[in-house]
């Protein structure tokens, strides 16, 4: 992002407006996948439910390793909850038909 200094024909300054410049796609063949329908969090949760357990024990495991001396209580079903929502909200809602 770079700024553009103005200044009108009696010296006065403008403020600053940044230029945002579009970042050349470093991935060409990345394609997110289109959903055919609309797909609310708790199919979507319950279609891969399986997986995100293995994500959340992962993240688990990593968490522990480095800060054995958190006060996280994992078994707490909010957090499993609040971890499915942000990792949908990320996704792209598709579901596959491999699952």
């Amino acid at each position: 992002m770079s700024e553009q200094n103005l200044t009108y024909e009696n010296n006065e300054s403008i403020i600053p407006t940044p230029i945002f410049r579009e970042r050349k796609c470093e991935k060409s063949n990345y394609r997110v996948k289109p959903t055919s329908r609309n797909i609310d969090r708790y199919e979507w949760h319950n279609s891969y439910i399986l997986n995100l357990i293995d994500m959340y024990n992962i993240v688990i495991n990593v968490i522990n390793d480095r800060y054995p001396n958190n006060k996280i209580k994992w078994k707490n079903e909010e957090i499993f909850h609040n971890f499915s929502r942000l990792i949908y909200h990320c996704s792209n809602k598709h579901i596959s038909e491999y699952i």
